[in-house]
């Protein structure tokens, strides 16, 4: 019988020996298609400077300031998605949703415009709330106290003291948003005010953009695009409204900056924009975008056994980087998402996935972390990299619409 124990024994140390050579064999197969990747987004460069150079001619926003955050004024005054929010339900908000009911392909065409202001339901509708709006510089969510507490509450689940993404935090309802924006230029247009119908409609682009998220840059987008239909529908003349192209462009470099900081781990951040991380150049876009990338990276690349193959080089480098982009940007929101506060109780079993919501509480996860497993790691984060990372700079190798 001692056949059979040696037998299994070396046949153990032989599988725990070929462990390494297999996982980096693989590891790196997978980090050449990562670099060919890279190399492709860096052909794309000339297209993202040329629109860096044009929003940095056509900024359409004040110079970032974050000293005034209008996220109490607005969490009064707009709904949220997400788990244990719903619709604010005051006179003025039902108004404002049978109002748009009634046009449920939007207000698109003159047609549209003139049905639309003569509705009766747009007397109903209380904006004066906006007006307080013009006092705020910035508009930050996540610091609704109950996010923060569910925030809290996720942080600590898994003994790592930050969360792993931002996937169920609950969201503004922008559409919402939208509504009163457009009801509110209507009602200014009705005092003759319609030049600060359209200021107030920029300032909702403004508060929008400045939640410094893709969404947030995406629902900015919508609303530039849309500010030159109010200004035909009304005919005003005296008023400079965003240029299509521009519009598209900073849709585009939303897309791409995080398409940059999520995509250019191995041959390094391409230093040619280096000097153009601003953020009224749109960096700070990409503050939600990229920390989740971050920290997958990092937690998946950095930790090294025996005979792990060394990526010590690119996670300094991604480390500059991402934490220049906290420095620039100024924003409190991801740093616990990838800074770490709590030292981990059980190093196999944490995962960084959990709810903001409130859905899961099971504290571990029944599995193993293959971000604690060596080897194994590599490869998974490897083949992660490949296949779920989204095409940010889509837009740079299509028609943007």
């Amino acid at each position: 019988m001692k056949w059979i124990f040696w037998f299994s024994f070396f046949g153990v140390l032989s599988a725990l020996f070929a462990l390494p050579l297999v996982c980096n064999s693989y590891t790196e197969d997978r980090v050449k298609v990562l670099t060919a990747h890279e190399a492709n987004i860096r052909e794309l460069l000339p297209k993202f400077i040329a629109d860096l150079d044009r929003l940095e001619k056509n900024w359409p926003f004040p110079k970032r300031s974050r000293l005034r955050n209008a996220e109490s004024l607005l969490s009064q005054n707009i709904s949220f998605t997400g788990k244990g929010f719903g619709p604010i339900k005051t006179p003025s908000h039902e108004a404002l949703r049978e109002l748009f009911a009634k046009f449920p392909r939007g207000v698109r065409t003159q047609e549209d415009f003139e049905k639309f202001s003569a509705d009766s339901l747009i007397a109903q509708i209380d904006t004066a709330w906006m007006e307080g709006l013009n006092g705020f510089d910035h508009w930050n969510p996540s610091t609704h106290p109950r996010i923060k507490l569910e925030i809290e509450r996720a942080k600590q689940l898994n003994n790592l003291g930050r969360i792993g993404a931002f996937a169920n935090m609950p969201l503004p309802e922008t559409n919402e948003l939208r509504y009163f924006g457009i009801v509110y230029f209507v009602q200014a247009m009705k005092r003759s005010e319609t030049h600060k119908g359209l200021v107030m409609f920029r300032k909702l682009a403004e508060l929008s953009y400045s939640m410094d998220s893709l969404i947030g840059s995406m629902v900015a987008v919508g609303f530039l695009k849309y500010e030159p239909k109010l200004a035909e529908f009304s005919h005003a003349v005296d008023y400079g409204t965003v240029e299509t192209e521009t519009a598209l462009a900073l849709m585009r470099t939303s897309y791409g900056w995080p398409g940059l900081l999520s995509a250019t781990w191995f041959k390094g951040f391409p230093k040619e924009i280096e000097d153009r991380m601003k953020p009224d150049l749109g960096i700070c876009t990409a503050a939600h975008e990229s920390a989740n990338v971050f920290i997958a990276f990092s937690d998946y690349f950095e930790p090294r056994a025996p005979m792990e193959i060394d990526f010590t080089k690119p996670i300094a480098e991604a480390r500059r980087v991402r934490e220049r982009l906290e420095t620039l940007c100024e924003v409190d929101d991801f740093r616990f998402v990838s800074q770490r506060s709590v030292a981990s109780a059980n190093p196999l079993m944490n995962h960084d996935l959990h709810s903001i919501d409130g859905s899961d509480t099971s504290g571990l996860w029944p599995t193993p972390n293959p971000a604690r497993i060596p080897y194994v790691r590599r490869a998974v984060a490897a083949v992660i990299s490949t296949i779920a990372t989204p095409n940010y700079m889509k837009f740079y190798t299509e028609e943007a619409h």
